[in-house]
């Protein structure tokens, strides 16, 4: 380990000697930053950089400045900013100690300055790669904590760090990582970033499955971590993939979850389990809480497509307060194929399309989700119903096999329960739940009568309900596919 700040000389092996030198230099700063140097070494390498430093402030390991950009950011600006960074951590460190070193408060504010010259820019292709470089030098020095505490030693410098620590997190919040040639900066921008804040313990992290408090991968990995709050993610949407959650861009859409303070071993970890770059993304966002606070923080967003699981309302979160057995898929397959129709069921009040007055569900939630479902029973019209023009309503025939056009929607148990009471569980009417089978784990279940009811003709206004039912569940049927299939119902069974 170096013991002082001494220039290499030059020979054939000049350049060779000036990269080992500042690999060295690192060292240093690896060891004051790690707290193992003892202090008397300490102060003995802080006196030979205040004896080195030149004018201007830059420990510069080659005499001249008229130099390529790239030799002088090298051999100038890399060695001024590791030996500024070990300045700053002996200051922050050993402050009362600092002041009786005779131009130490001098030397390490000329350092800042020299620091500044080029805003911590690479050199040409190299810029952005140049300034991550640089901010991971300054963050063994707590570059952070020193411009929060100690801003007044260089206004400038702390105003420098402050706009490109907000360029790194809003390049990586935005995903704007790429460079002018297109390389890709992403997963170096993303360890500049808790390098930056990992001294402060200030990696954060917006969990909402299996990671909360209470389900299964807390105390695996997140008991020991710094508990934040409750926060709110805007501009997600919360899916059921099973046996954990996933959460997916939505405009309109927000998710519940819990926010934490790690360190960068537990973000490694995380990483780990939630298959990062595969399974799911590690993203930067926002996220706020009950009272308006807004933090910026990590969350893992999922990679793959949601559209065969399950949606988690808002009302229903945090996820694993509902779990797939309390849902089920209502198969329906007359009047509820329309949206506005079946609703009436579930918030309850009067139905535009028959005049009639229901209670709805106890639940007044509304459906997580409505797909096309074929089912595999022909539908017919049968009985007579006062609440339609005394004309017939759909039935399903179940003892053959046949096809009718449905519409499923996802509900709870109890909700399916309370829409059954509401189309009418006598005798004559829709006694009988029978099961159609599973989509993703959820069943689907349809109501109907245990046998087959008289035939009777449907009302006009309830075949047109049917009718925008169809066109609305299946927009691509034409106008005479749909009309032929509500005439072929007709014929099924008297």
């Amino acid at each position: 380990m170096l013991n002082k700040f001494q220039r290499p000389e030059e020979s054939v092996e000049f350049g060779r000697e000036l990269k080992e030198y500042v690999i060295k230099m690192g060292e240093v700063l690896d060891e004051l930053s790690g707290g193992t140097e003892a202090l008397k070494q300490a102060k003995d390498f802080i006196y030979s950089l205040i004896k080195e430093q030149d004018e201007e402030g830059f420990w510069a390991l080659i005499p001249s400045p008229h130099v390529d950009g790239d030799i002088r950011v090298i051999y100038w600006y890399e060695p001024t900013y590791i030996a500024t960074a070990i300045m700053m951590k002996f200051y922050m460190q050993h402050k009362n100690e600092s002041k009786t070193i005779e131009g130490f408060d001098d030397a390490l504010k000329k350092g800042l300055v020299a620091s500044t010259g080029r805003g911590l820019k690479g050199h040409g292709y190299d810029d952005i790669e140049g300034r991550l470089k640089a901010l991971q030098i300054f963050s063994k020095g707590e570059v952070l904590k020193f411009v929060k505490n100690y801003s007044e030693i260089l206004p400038d410098f702390t105003k420098m760090i402050k706009a490109i620590t907000n360029w790194l997190e809003h390049a990586i919040k935005t995903e704007h990582t790429r460079g002018d040639w297109g390389e890709d900066y992403k997963v170096e921008m993303e360890k500049t970033f808790e390098l930056l804040n990992g001294d402060n313990k200030a990696i954060k992290v917006f969990v909402y499955g299996t990671l909360m408090k209470g389900n299964s991968n807390y105390e695996r990995f997140l008991v020991d971590a710094n508990f934040i709050g409750k926060f709110i993610a805007k501009g997600f949407a919360l899916y059921d993939l099973g046996s954990y959650p996933g959460i997916i861009h939505s405009e309109i859409d927000k998710v519940k979850g819990e926010l934490y303070s790690i360190d960068s071993n537990i973000l490694r970890k995380l990483d780990m389990l939630e298959g990062e770059g595969s399974l799911y993304i590690r993203k930067l966002i926002s996220v706020v809480n009950a009272n308006g606070e807004t933090q910026e923080c990590y969350t893992y967003v999922y990679n793959h497509d949601v559209s065969k699981n399950v949606k988690v309302s808002y009302e229903n979160q945090p996820w694993g307060l509902l779990t797939r057995d309390d849902y089920v898929w209502y198969a329906s397959f007359g009047s509820n194929l329309l949206y506005e129709r079946f609703i009436t069921y579930i918030k309850g009040g009067n139905c535009k399309f028959n005049g009639q007055d229901y209670p709805g569900c106890r639940d007044k939630s509304l459906p997580k989700d409505s797909r096309p479902i074929t089912i595999p029973y022909n539908m017919y019209y049968g009985n007579e119903s006062s609440s339609w023009g005394k004309g017939g309503v759909s039935f399903l025939d179940c003892e053959v096999k046949g096809y009718s056009l449905g519409r499923m929607y996802l509900i709870t148990r109890n909700q399916l329960k309370d829409v059954s009471r509401q189309e009418g569980r006598g005798e004559i009417w829709y006694n009988n739940s029978v099961k159609l089978g599973e989509d993703n784990g959820i069943e689907i279940i349809t109501i109907t009568n245990k046998s087959i009811r008289p035939h009777h003709n449907p009302s006009d206004k309830y075949l047109e309900v049917i009718r925008m039912g169809i066109k609305e569940t299946y927009p691509d049927m034409s106008d005479f596919d749909v009309m032929k299939y509500l005439v072929e119902c007709g014929k099924v069974r008297n």
